[in-house]
């Protein structure tokens, strides 16, 4: 079993995150993140908890989404998370999957704000599978440009704090 919190800046043992569409590398498992999955990934593992809620996820705006978000991520303890995203990967590096494509410069979705999340609470270093800065916690690519801050986990900034406020 890999103990991801021991994992800062080690990138074999990192949790990732990435669009269901991108191809995974050998060793690399998909976990889903999402409402919905699409087909042929049906019988992917999947955490529920950190999908979006069913009922705003498509209608909110960007400070609605975070707010809702951040208040469902409050719920949660990020340990237990890990573990079962630990216990779900069966000894391969897991990717949370949901369906925004990284290509799209205008997208923004949850999978910034749970690499956001775990580099806060835990010093996890979460990023992108396929962005090639390696960007993660307060600045993922996926998160809305407002609101991303330079994430050093150890220590967050107190900007980064903010971006849980509710």
């Amino acid at each position: 079993m890999k103990v991801f919190s021991q994992a800062l800046c080690q990138e074999e043992e990192m949790i990732k995150t990435s669009s269901w569409f991108d191809r995974m590398p050998p060793g690399y498992v998909r976990i889903g993140i999402s409402v919905g999955t699409p087909r042929g990934q049906h019988a992917a593992p999947k955490i529920m908890a950190l999908a979006p809620g069913r009922s705003w996820f498509r209608t909110a705006g960007t400070e609605e989404y975070r707010a809702r978000y951040a208040a469902q991520l409050s719920a949660l303890d990020p340990a237990e998370i890990v573990a079962e995203i630990d216990a779900k990967a069966q000894g391969q590096t897991p990717v949370l999957c949901c369906f925004e494509k990284l290509t799209d410069p205008s997208a923004w979705c949850h999978r910034g704000y749970v690499s956001a999340w775990f580099c806060l609470h835990l010093g996890l270093v979460v990023p992108e599978l396929t962005d090639p800065s390696g960007a993660y916690g307060g600045d993922h690519p996926l998160l809305p440009k407002e609101y991303r801050r330079q994430s050093v986990c150890k220590q967050p900034a107190h900007a980064e704090l903010s971006l849980f406020s509710q």
